[in-house]
C-alpha cells in the first residue's frame, strides 16, 4: 500500500505531468522506454548464457537484444535444439519489442493524421459555382439546411457534374463555420434521418452539402467556399446573446466588403440580426446587402396568438409553408418552390394550411376591373390589395386596376396565386343583387379605440389578465410588453414570474421606456415576481383565477444551455399551469373543496385541443389561452405524435418561424403587414352576426360584398370554433353556405387603417 502511494504521488509531482502532459514529452519517454528494453535484453541475453551463434560478449548480446525487439521473426531462426531458457528469454524480448513497436507505430499514425488533417483545414477548398453558402453556425442552422434540402429535392438538377459524362448535379449547400466538419455533418444526417428523400440526397455520391471548418471572418476562408461564385449568403445567428450575435454577423459582412477587387461578391447577402440599430450598420457596410430582424416578428405573433388567436393563426400560416420563389434585389430568385413542408421540418401531416403572401403582376383580364371585383377572376387566392407606396395596400373601391400593377393575394402556393379565369355571369350578379348589401349598415367598429387600443377583435376588448412565465431577455420582454400595451384595453395587467431577480428586469423594462420617451406603459401594469416556473408553489404567486392568457417564453438559465433543455423546462411549465387551471376549474365547479387561498366567486375556463377542435371546460368564467414557446426541432417531432401533450395549449416553434420569416418571398410586405405602426393594412375578426341576420344563405363572395360595404375590408377567411383551424382562403368561393348569427364563428378580416379608404 504505502508503495502505490508513493508511486501515485510521484506521479502527481509537477515534472511528471509535464513529461508525460506533453507531446515532445511523450516521444522522449517512448525513446526512454527503447533504451531501456535494449539494456533489459542484453542483460538478461549475458544473464542465461548464450548460445553458440551469440556469446555472452556485449557486442554479441547488444546485437541479438535489438533484432528480437525490432524484429519479432528472429526467434523463428533459433535452432529446434536450442536450449528452453534461450527460447523462453527469446519468445518474452520479441513479445516485449513487438508491443512496444505496435505503440510506437500508433503514435507515428497519430502523428502523421494530425499533420495532414493540419493540412487539409489550412489548404482545403470547396470548388463549387452558384451555390448557397451558409456563414455560422446556429440554433437555427438546421432549420435553414431542411428547407434548401427540400427545395433542392423538389427541383430538377441543374447542371452537369463534368463534361465527359451525362449525369446531372443539384444545387450544392456549402456551410462555413468554427466547428469541425464531422460533427455538423453529423448534425445534418441525424437532422435528416426523419425524411427519407433528404437523407438519401445528403449521401449521395457527390455531396449536396459541403463542410468547411474555418472563420467565416476570414477571407481566406471564404475564397477558400468560393463565395465570389456563391448565388446566395446567408449569415446565420450564432448566439443567443444578441449583441453577440450581431458583433459576429457584422465582422463576417466586414470580410465580404473587403474581398479582393478580382474576386467580388456577386450573390445575394442576407444578414440575420438581433437588434433593430443593427440594420443600419449593415446597409452601410455592405448596401446590397440584407437585414433581418425576425425575432421581434415572432415576438408579436406570440403576443397576438394569445390575445386574438384567429389573428395570430394568420400569421402563423403565412410562414407554415416552406421557401416559395423569392427574388432579391431583382437578381436571381434563391429557393424554388416547395409544396407539401411545413417550415421547421414538419414533415407529418398535421401542419398547418398554408396561406402565404404572394405578388403577381396583374393580368391583362383584370385591367380595367375595380378592385372590389377583382377577387372573382382568382377562384384559388384572396385578392388582399395592390403593392404600391401607399399608406394601404388596399385601394379605393372604384379604383380600377392598371397593367403596371401588382397584386397582393393569399394562396398556398404561386399556382394558385397566378391562376385567374374570368368569372361566369352568374357568380358576378349573385355578388350584388342583394339589395340589402346595397345599404352598408353592417356593424364595422373602430380599429382604434379611444384609449388607444388597437382593436383586431372582440377576444382583446375589456381590461386583460396577461401571465408571462419566464423571461428571455431585455430586448424580447420589452418587445412582447409593448405589443401587449398596443393591443390590450386600458386598465390590463401583465405579471411575469421569472428566476431573472426582480430589480435585473425593472431596470430593463425602465432602460427600454427611457429609449422610447416614456416613463410608463399606456394600458398596462407590469407586476413582477421571483420563482421558477416549473415550481408549483412559486407559480401559484400569479393571479391564475384572472387570467385571460398566458406566454410561457423560453428562458436561457445560461448562453449555452441546449435548446432542449429550454424546452423540456418549457413543456414542464405548460403542464403544471394546466394542472393548476383544471383544479381551479373543479374547485369552481364544487368537485374539490376549495382552499381559503382560491375561494373567488369566479371560475376559470381553460381551451383543450383534441381531435375535435377547442372545448370548454367549465360552464362560466374567461377562457385562458396559453401558447408555449418552443425552440428545438426534436420537440416539434416528438409533439406532432403525443395528442396528450398538445391538449396543454398552443405550442410556438419560434426557431422555425424565424427561419421561414428570413427566406419570405415577400418578406418587406409581411413585415409591414404584421407592424402594427406601419398601418398599410390590419388582420382584424368581427363576430358573424354583425353581418348576418338570422339564417341566411351566402357565398363566399357574396359575404366579401357586405365586408367591403361595411370597412372597405377583405374577408379572409372565417374561424368555426367547432374545427381544429380556422379556414382561409376558402375553396369553392361559389358555393352557398348557411350562415346563422347564433354560431360560434368569426369572420377573419383584412382591413385598411381608419380613415384610409
Amino acid at each position: 500500500m504505502s508503495y502505490g502511494l508513493f508511486l501515485f504521488s510521484l506521479l502527481r509531482t509537477r515534472h511528471v505531468e509535464n513529461v508525460i502532459g506533453t507531446t515532445f514529452g511523450q516521444w522522449l519517454l517512448v525513446c526512454c522506454v527503447f533504451l531501456f528494453l535494449q539494456c533489459a535484453g542484453t542483460v538478461v541475453w549475458i544473464a542465461f548464457g548464450g548460445n553458440e551463434e551469440f556469446s555472452t560478449s556485449w557486442n554479441d548480446s547488444w546485437w541479438i537484444s535489438y533484432t528480437l525487439l525490432v524484429d519479432i521473426g528472429t526467434q523463428t531462426g533459433l535452432s529446434a535444439r536450442e536450449r528452453g531458457s534461450i527460447k523462453f528469454v527469446s519468445a518474452v524480448i520479441s513479445l516485449v519489442g513487438f508491443v512496444y513497436f505496435l505503440t510506437l507505430l500508433g503514435m507515428v499514425v497519430d502523428l502523421l493524421r494530425d499533420f495532414l488533417n493540419d493540412m487539409r483545414m489550412r489548404f482545403s477548398s470547396v470548388r463549387a459555382s452558384n451555390h448557397w453558402l451558409i456563414l455560422g453556425w446556429g440554433d437555427k442552422t438546421l432549420l435553414l439546411i431542411d428547407e434548401l434540402l427540400t427545395s433542392i429535392a423538389s427541383a430538377p438538377p441543374q447542371r452537369k457534374c463534368c463534361g465527359f459524362c451525362g449525369c446531372r448535379r443539384r444545387r450544392q449547400i456549402v456551410i462555413l463555420a468554427d466547428m469541425p466538419t464531422q460533427q455538423m455533418a453529423d448534425e445534418v444526417q441525424v437532422h435528416c434521418l426523419a425524411d427519407p428523400l433528404l437523407q438519401r440526397i445528403t449521401t449521395l455520391f457527390l455531396p449536396v452539402v459541403c463542410y468547411k471548418q474555418g472563420n467565416p471572418t476570414d477571407i481566406s476562408e471564404l475564397l477558400s467556399v468560393s463565395a465570389p461564385n456563391a448565388r446566395g449568403i446567408l449569415v446565420a445567428r450564432t448566439s443567443e446573446n444578441g449583441h453577440l450575435s450581431d458583433l459576429k454577423a457584422i465582422s463576417a459582412l466586414l470580410a465580404l466588403a473587403a474581398m479582393p477587387a478580382d474576386s467580388p461578391v456577386n450573390g445575394d447577402v442576407w444578414v440575420e440580426v438581433c437588434q433593430e440599430q443593427s440594420l443600419r450598420t449593415v446597409k452601410t457596410i455592405l448596401p446590397d446587402s440584407h437585414g433581418i430582424v425576425a425575432r421581434k416578428v415572432v415576438n408579436r405573433m406570440m403576443v397576438l396568438r394569445a390575445l386574438v388567436p384567429s389573428v395570430g393563426f394568420v400569421f402563423l400560416s403565412m410562414t407554415s409553408a416552406s421557401f416559395a420563389n423569392k427574388s432579391i434585389s431583382g437578381k436571381s430568385q434563391l429557393l424554388t418552390p416547395t409544396l407539401g413542408r411545413s417550415s421547421g421540418g414538419s414533415r407529418t401531416t398535421a401542419t398547418l394550411p398554408p396561406a402565404k403572401l404572394h405578388l403577381v403582376p396583374a393580368p391583362a383580364s383584370v385591367c380595367g376591373v375595380p378592385f372590389s371585383e377583382v377577387g372573382q377572376f382568382f377562384p384559388d387566392a384572396v385578392v388582399c390589395g395592390v403593392n404600391s407606396a401607399k399608406s394601404s395596400i388596399i385601394p379605393e373601391g372604384n379604383y380600377c386596376l392598371q397593367a403596371q400593377d401588382v397584386l397582393v393575394l393569399v394562396a398556398p402556393h404561386a399556382a394558385a396565386a397566378k391562376r385567374c379565369v374570368v368569372p361566369r355571369p352568374s357568380a358576378t350578379s349573385a355578388a350584388t343583387v342583394a339589395p340589402e348589401e346595397s345599404k352598408g349598415l353592417y356593424l364595422a367598429e373602430s380599429l382604434v379605440k379611444s384609449d388607444g387600443q388597437l382593436r383586431l377583435g372582440p377576444a382583446a376588448d375589456g381590461p386583460k389578465t396577461v401571465l408571462v412565465l419566464g423571461c428571455p431577455g431585455a430586448g424580447d420582454i420589452a418587445e412582447i410588453l409593448d405589443t401587449i400595451d398596443v393591443h390590450v384595453s386600458s386598465g390590463s395587467s401583465v405579471h411575469i414570474l421569472s428566476r431573472t431577480p426582480v430589480a435585473e428586469r425593472e431596470e430593463w423594462i425602465l432602460q427600454h421606456l427611457k429609449m422610447t420617451g416614456r416613463s410608463n406603459f399606456n394600458r398596462i401594469t407590469v407586476q413582477q415576481y421571483e420563482g421558477e416556473s416549473t415550481n408549483k408553489w412559486d407559480m401559484t404567486k400569479l393571479p391564475l383565477e384572472s387570467a385571460h392568457c398566458a406566454l410561457i417564453l423560453a428562458e436561457r438559465l445560461r448562453d449555452d444551455e441546449s435548446t432542449l433543455a429550454v424546452d423540456s423546462r418549457n413543456l414542464t411549465s405548460a403542464i403544471f399551469l394546466k394542472q393548476k387551471l383544471d383544479e381551479l376549474i373543479q374547485a369552481s365547479a364544487g368537485a374539490i373543496p376549495r382552499s381559503a387561498s382560491t375561494a373567488t366567486n369566479m371560475t376559470v375556463m381553460t381551451t383543450l385541443t383534441d381531435a375535435s377542435g377547442p372545448s370548454a371546460a367549465g360552464s362560466r368564467g374567461k377562457k385562458c389561452k396559453m401558447v408555449t414557446e418552443l425552440l428545438d426541432a426534436k420537440s416539434e417531432t416528438v409533439l406532432d405524435g403525443n395528442a396528450g401533450v398538445r391538449k396543454q395549449g398552443s405550442f410556438m416553434y419560434t426557431n422555425a418561424r424565424e427561419t421561414a420569416i428570413y427566406a419570405l418571398a415577400v418578406y418587406e410586405l409581411f413585415i409591414q403587414l404584421e407592424d402594427p405602426y406601419c398601418g398599410i393594412g390590419f388582420v382584424t375578426v368581427a363576430p358573424i352576426n354583425h353581418y348576418v341576420t338570422g339564417i341566411e344563405d351566402l357565398s363566399y363572395h357574396q359575404l366579401q360584398r357586405r365586408v367591403w360595404n361595411s370597412c372597405k375590408g377583405v374577408l379572409l377567411g372565417w374561424r368555426d370554433f367547432s374545427k381544429y383551424h380556422p379556414e382561409l382562403n376558402p375553396d369553392q368561393k361559389d358555393e352557398v353556405i348557411e350562415w346563422d348569427d347564433m354560431s360560434n364563428l368569426e369572420l377573419i378580416i383584412l382591413r385598411p387603417p381608419d380613415g384610409a379608404a
